[in-house]
């Protein structure tokens, strides 16, 4: 499988599908062209502190250099504030304060 992408911002809600995400990151990394860029997010998975510590320990191991979170107007309809909170709290603990955005 060829990856030609460097980052993931055009997935609908990549973090939801982290099984494949991991595919592609390993994709990526069968053809060396690991570390990635970014990825994007809107916050809607980060359900629970054991989840989002989870994901976000899985795609570091890959290399990812940051994560974007999306939260607008838009977003703010359907994604509880709590959810961007703690995904900004535990991905700064696990990223650093450079890979998130």
């Amino acid at each position: 499988m060829a990856v030609a992408v460097r980052d993931f911002t055009s997935l609908v809600e990549s973090l939801l599908e982290i099984i494949i995400i991991i595919k592609y990151f390993e994709a990526a990394q069968q053809v060396k062209i690991l570390p990635l860029g970014t990825i994007e997010t809107n916050a809607f998975w980060c359900t629970s502190d054991e989840l989002v510590e989870n994901r976000f320990l899985e795609i570091r191991d890959f290399g990812l250099n940051g994560i974007f979170i999306s939260s607008d107007v838009f977003h703010q309809e359907f994604v509880p504030y709590d959810r961007v909170s703690r995904c900004v709290r535990i991905g700064k603990a696990i990223l650093g304060e450079k890979g998130f955005m």
